[in-house]
């Protein structure tokens, strides 16, 4: 059945059901014009923004309903799976609610999963294994959702020579694009008209935002099967281009990942050091605070904070640390070494006085004591 194209006046309800792909689809829609997106599904932890903007988020029962009250014929986007399509769709037709459903692929890679693999033969048959379901999955998935052959290609050679497409379980906006762009042949696409949804794929094309970097690199025998062609160095640097950028998702994606997170801080530092670049500093800071305030960091930090004329800043960052842990009492060491730095600010001043009174039962507590003797 044909679908009518938008009305300026008229907007159309588009609900989608999947996982976190289903939710950074319907971050993207949500910048469509006269379109009103619902996404159902639990809220997910990574960055699901797209320029700032976050989905909403319903159960199935509050989606039933939602689409039973459209004033107009909406659209079901249904994340498809070598099992076949999604029955929601269906089951809204049969209680007369008549919707136009159209479908994207899940696409996985648990090749790339494979971190410890067994030396020999049997770790090379291991790995071809996985690459050979991988492919069998994508590839029913992806004809299940109305594609080809040539779509899955055209995906897998992101995989290979693009270090943005490992470096997310969920992906940059460019990897999404490639997947969402199959929804161009689909219902979706009439409905919004090919121009906007072609406009759309543009502007998740364009997002830097980056997922969960969830852990190391590929085993380097899963790198060399698959004839990956970037490198690790390659993967920091597009992370840290993604953690530089406007989107506010992008800041909070390292949380948990001690490989990267660590090259970056180290990459980024260096810049803010040797160029004294603020931005840099900047990203180190976001990076020291995702990881839960990695102690040789704040120690670093308070170093570069200080030289830019920073005291309060820096001495924010050494006593947020010490309050966050201060059990061991290393921090109070770290802190110590910039005594004399704290003492010349009447801002840090300021600072300690009143960690010092927020936390009196810890090392925060000596401080202003220790500080009053250099003024004196």
């Amino acid at each position: 059945m044909k679908v009518a194209r938008l009305s300026p006046w008229a907007d159309t309800r588009v609900l989608i059901l999947g996982n976190c792909h289903a939710q950074y689809l319907g971050a993207a829609l949500r910048l469509a014009p006269n379109v009103d997106v619902k996404v159902v599904g639990k809220p997910f932890e990574g960055p699901v923004h797209v320029k700032g903007v976050l989905p909403s988020m319903i159960d199935l029962k509050s989606g039933f309903e939602w689409i039973a009250g459209s004033p107009q014929r909406p659209v079901v986007i249904s994340q498809t799976t070598p099992k076949g399509r999604d029955g929601f769709s269906e089951k809204l037709n049969a209680r007369g609610v008549e919707n136009t459903a159209a479908y994207f692929p899940f696409i996985r890679f648990g090749v790339l999963d494979l971190n410890v693999v067994q030396d020999g033969p049997e770790g090379e048959r291991l790995i071809k294994r996985t690459i050979r379901k991988d492919r069998i999955f994508n590839e029913l998935s992806v004809i299940a959702a109305g594609g080809t052959g040539d779509d899955l290609d055209y995906i897998e050679r992101g995989l290979v020579e693009e270090p943005a497409f490992y470096m997310n379980s969920h992906y940059t906006g460019a990897v999404y694009a490639r997947i969402f762009g199959l929804l161009r042949r689909s219902a979706l696409a009439e409905a919004l008209g090919y121009a906007e949804f072609d406009a759309f794929i543009h502007r998740v094309s364009q997002d830097p935002g980056i997922g969960h970097l969830l852990g190391p690199l590929p085993h380097v025998r899963v790198m060399e099967s698959l004839g990956i062609k970037w490198s690790f160095a390659d993967a920091v640097r597009t992370a840290g281009r993604c953690l530089a950028g406007p989107n506010p998702g992008a800041h909070d994606v390292i949380r948990g990942n001690g490989v990267v997170s660590f090259a970056l801080f180290r990459s980024h530092y260096k810049i803010a050091t040797d160029q004294n670049s603020l931005r840099s500093l900047n990203i180190c800071i976001r990076i020291y605070r995702s990881n839960r305030f990695y102690l040789r960091w704040s120690d670093l930090l308070a170093i570069a904070l200080f030289r830019r004329n920073k005291p309060m800043l820096a001495t924010i960052v050494l006593l947020h640390r010490m309050a966050w842990d201060d059990a061991r009492g290393s921090m109070f060491e770290v802190a110590l070494r910039h005594v004399r730095a704290m003492s010349r600010s009447e801002h840090a001043l300021r600072v300690i006085d009143r960690y010092a009174e927020r936390y009196p039962d810890s090392n925060i507590s000596i401080l202003p004591r220790i500080v009053a003797r250099f003024r004196t």
